[in-house]
């Protein structure tokens, strides 16, 4: 599966995840998440860190206005319902930044590889067969 709201990775990605063997589902809403994780099976997830919530799934003040709907998707409901699903994290966080910080923080507690992006498509593709063992 693939959480990414912007055009342009969700492209790159599926052809990443396709050529490493994947078949891709792509939820490009963060309102979609919840429903879509429970009708799947999943190999592994890439989930982007900024996406948008036009919903109220999430206050401003949780997501800091955006900037980290990826961390309180994994937290609400990728962790509760798939915890023995490999995630890799995907971002244009930057790092030097409070808000970059506190994400990425996030995600390294919690022992998900992050890939910073434009990321190396091959390192992204390895990582996610590594994970699968495919």
């Amino acid at each position: 599966m693939l959480i990414e709201d912007e055009p342009f990775y969700m492209q790159i990605t599926i052809e990443v995840m396709e050529c490493a063997g994947f078949t891709t589902e792509v939820v490009d809403t963060v309102e979609h998440v919840p429903a879509r994780l429970d009708e799947g099976d999943y190999d592994a997830i890439v989930l982007d860190i900024m996406l948008d919530c036009a919903s109220d799934m999430f206050t401003r003040a949780e997501t800091r206005s955006g900037f980290l709907t990826g961390c309180r998707v994994y937290e609400r409901y990728i962790e509760p319902r798939l915890p023995n699903v490999p995630i890799v994290v995907v971002s244009a966080l930057n790092p030097r930044t409070p808000l970059g910080e506190e994400g990425l923080r996030f995600f390294r507690e919690r022992n998900v590889p992050i890939f910073n992006k434009p990321f190396d498509d091959e390192k992204l593709a390895s990582k996610l067969a590594a994970l699968t063992n495919a």
